[in-house]
Order: C-alpha cells, then structure tokens, then sequence
C-alpha cells in the first residue's frame, strides 16, 4: 500500500505527482506510469478556490461535469460538447456507462444519495453508506467504457462525516482533479443534510497512473489560478432528490 497522507489535496496531489515520476516508486505499465493500491488521505478535504499543483485546470470544463452529473443526465453528447473523450468511450453512441449522476440518481429506480442520508439519520453508527457505481452487468471484456468507480462510503464518526472512495483505476491528469471536485461535493451534500461536518477524504485506486504521453503536461512553472465554484447553486439548479 502506497498511502499519502495530507492536509490538503493540492498537498497530496503535489506528492503524488513526484511519487509517480520516481522510478523507485512507479513502474511503466504499458501506456503508463503505475503505483499500485495508492491511498491518498486528505484530512482537510475543500473545493473552495480550487488548484492543483503541476495541472492547469479548466473552469469551463469543471463546471460543465458538475453539472452533468448533478442533473442525473448519461447523455454522452451532452458532456461531450466540452470534452470530446466522452464521444470516443460511449458503447452505443448516445449515452456513457460512467455518468456517475445518473447511476446514483436514477439507473436503478431510486436515489442513492437520498437513500444514505435516510439510513444515516436513522442510524448514525450504520456501514452500510454505501454509493454502489461499478455496474456488473456491463460486459467488461468488449465496453469501452467500464466505471473507474468501484463505490463511495460514508461513516458518520467522531462527530463527521468520513467519505473513503474505491477506484479500480484513476488517471492523474484527466481523472483525479475532476472527479476529486465531484466526490467531494456529495460528501459536502449529505454533511450538510446530516447537519456534519465533512471530515477526511480517503482515495483508493488499486491502479493510480500517468499516461506517458501526459508527463510533459505537468508543468512545475505553472501559476496557479483558483477556481471558485458555487456548488450550493450548481446542485440547487440541476439535483432532484426524488
């Protein structure tokens, strides 16, 4: 196990980073540079004018994936006007296997996210918050989209809200900055409807890569430029509980 611990995930992402262009640390797996079973601890997790180290990020872009995926919308044409990946991955040319919003909203006829809350306020001891996102039933031999996401947990202790992700695959440059927003800004949701504070933010990925292709793109000159998000109205305009 290879653990990061941090105060912050510019910390943990800063680290990361180094960690995975040290070849007594990663190795090249095909296309990529690899650190197996890779846990980042973020005590302080916060999406408040939010930057990364090394990784520009896109506004435009981040604010785009919010709002997909709050709206409960798998439409890979929708997602796909700011990022032409999501065009290229889609099994069936209209819809995307990873529309996390949806598959906690609506694929299996109820809401994930209401459901976890409900069980919390019942029993605030309970392990069983879980967000079940990996999906079975998908043909993992021929898609082309299989969900990064295994699940997303919640424990409610020592007055907070814990939030622990399991990934079975997370690229840094494309995946990690963007899907750390998401994650967190549910974590920050059901805090919120469990009148809690989100506490620490843990991040397993069993595989946690660079593609080779992206090395250059990390740029160690890079001036930070913080991103503010209104999460509040970006889930009040887009997220129906029921």
């Amino acid at each position: 196990m290879h653990v990061i611990n941090a105060n912050s995930i510019q910390q943990a992402y800063g680290t990361l980073i180094l960690d995975l262009l040290n070849d007594r640390i990663a190795s090249v797996v095909g296309q990529t540079r690899e650190i197996n079973n890779c846990c980042l601890v973020v005590r302080a997790p916060s999406i408040k004018d939010y930057w990364l180290p090394y990784r520009k990020l896109s506004k435009k872009y981040l604010n785009a994936e919010l709002n997909w995926y709050w709206s409960g919308d798998n439409s890979c044409k929708t997602i796909g006007q700011y990022a032409k990946m999501w065009l290229a991955i889609t099994d069936d040319g209209e819809t995307s296997n990873s529309a996390y919003g949806y598959i906690l909203q609506k694929k299996y006829g109820f809401n994930q996210i209401e459901q976890i809350i409900d069980l919390l306020k019942k029993d605030p001891t309970s392990r069983r918050a879980v967000l079940n996102i990996s999906d079975p039933s998908i043909n993992r031999i021929n898609t082309k989209d299989m969900q990064c996401t295994v699940a997303i947990q919640f424990l409610v202790r020592n007055g907070k809200l814990e939030e622990t992700v399991y990934m079975r695959s997370n690229d840094v440059y494309f995946g990690l900055p963007y899907d750390y927003v998401y994650f967190v800004s549910i974590g920050l949701y059901i805090a919120s409807n469990l009148n809690l504070e989100l506490g620490t933010y843990t991040h397993h990925a069993t595989s946690m890569h660079m593609y080779l292709k992206d090395i250059d793109n990390f740029n160690r000159d890079y001036q930070y430029e913080p991103i503010n998000l209104d999460i509040n109205s970006i889930i009040k305009e887009n997220y129906h509980e029921k």
